[in-house]
């Protein structure tokens, strides 16, 4: 059957003999090829989370912040819980909430001070771009797993559900062709009597 598809679709590309013929087959499975590599290009390497993309997604909110063009900026994402349950999420990213990042200390406990060289600007400067493309990078992961897993359970589901629907076309065709076989017997005795009375 695909061998006859091939044929019209190489008719329709003007083949005239086999050796055309053959060379528009080879045509179209290479077009087929690059196709579906395309579509795994797509699927498994644009769509993969990187820290690159992190890095440059964070490049470009900080830049927008600093520069007046960005008051707050929150990234929403889906987290997933377990492999049935995902949440949607939202977590602010800056302004950075100084509360976030005290540790819940005793009162009774002495903090020591930190001295850091070169500065403690020039540290945090270093520092906090690492954690907005950390925190980025760990939200495109969870959404990447949580859409992942979404689409395995909808295959699993889909799976499932095809194997219940041949289960119960095959159950009807078992019964169609029974009754037809029935109604053959039925017919070739009703025949059968017909010439015994005769």
């Amino acid at each position: 059957m695909p061998h006859m598809r091939l044929m019209k679709i190489a008719g329709a590309m003007g083949a005239v003999n086999k050796a055309e013929y053959w060379e528009s087959v080879r045509l179209i499975v290479l077009l087929i090829s690059f196709a579906m590599g395309c579509i795994w290009y797509w699927q498994n390497m644009l769509m993969k989370p990187t820290m690159h993309r992190a890095r440059v997604i964070a490049r470009e909110v900080v830049e927008k912040f600093l520069e007046g063009d960005l008051d707050e900026v929150d990234i929403i994402y889906t987290e997933m819980e377990n492999a049935v349950t995902m949440e949607t999420k939202r977590v602010q990213l800056l302004p950075l909430k100084k509360a976030a990042f005290i540790p819940q200390v005793p009162v009774d406990v002495q903090q020591e001070i930190i001295h850091m060289i070169p500065s403690t600007k020039e540290v945090l400067d270093q520092v906090i771009p690492n954690y907005i493309t950390g925190n980025i990078y760990g939200c495109l992961v969870e959404s990447y797993a949580s859409e992942n897993n979404a689409r395995m359970t909808a295959m699993q589901s889909s799976t499932d559900n095809a194997k219940e629907m041949l289960r119960d076309l095959s159950i009807q065709y078992n019964r169609a062709r029974q009754a037809a076989i029935t109604q053959e017997i039925t017919e070739v005795i009703a025949g059968a009597k017909a010439q015994k009375r005769k």
